[in-house]
């Protein structure tokens, strides 16, 4: 299954009253799974994460124009990442899982998108008990290949006290992490209101 993340990236001060117009510019779109803003890590952007189904989809080509016609004289900068589900992923549905998520995304060296796949499969199914696993998937377009997850918890203790109960095992994170990342990134994601997934 594919999936996109689009992020728009607003100026400094704009992004609380640009939502009304991202809201109404996705409120009819049926493959949008979540609207996210960003809390820490990249700020000021709102982060949209869509499924495709296999299918192509022109509203949501970053060189298409729709889309920020639609958000009006906002400011904003759209970029685009397709991705595709790992064998083990979730698939995204409509649900109430908490009130921050995390998008990890880590750049994978090249040649080694199958030994990251293989190593997280059987440590991903013992991971994903502790806290809500909403999807993982590696990209397939940009200039980078990228393997991201995104992670839902209560709040940020409950996000701390999961990570330090998974460490402590030592069965997370996955062995072999260093010898396959090129870098890694988090970001915390608030859930809009009227997002699908909150």
């Amino acid at each position: 299954m594919n999936c996109e993340m689009i992020s728009l990236a607003f100026p400094p001060g704009a992004l609380k009253a640009a939502m009304p117009d991202v809201r109404s510019a996705t409120k009819e779109d049926p493959h949008l799974r979540g609207i996210f803003t960003t809390d820490f890590g990249n700020i000021n952007e709102v982060k949209l994460l869509r499924i495709l189904d296999g299918a192509t989809d022109p509203e949501a080509d970053p060189q298409d124009p729709r889309l920020m016609k639609r958000l009006g004289d906002t400011g904003a900068t759209l970029s685009a990442d397709r991705y595709r589900l790992a064998p083990f992923s979730p698939i995204p549905l409509p649900d109430v899982h908490g009130n921050v998520y995390e998008l990890r995304e880590y750049v994978v060296q090249a040649g080694k998108l199958d030994e990251v796949i293989e190593a997280w499969r059987l440590p991903f199914i013992w991971r994903a008990q502790l806290s809500t696993a909403i999807v993982v998937m590696h990209s397939t377009s940009g200039k980078q290949l990228k393997f991201a997850q995104i992670w839902a918890y209560r709040n940020y203790a409950h996000r701390a006290l999961v990570r330090k109960a998974a460490a402590e095992t030592g069965r997370w994170p996955p062995p072999g992490g260093a010898d396959r990342w090129l870098s890694q990134t988090t970001i915390a994601l608030l859930p809009d209101p009227e997002s699908p997934l909150r």
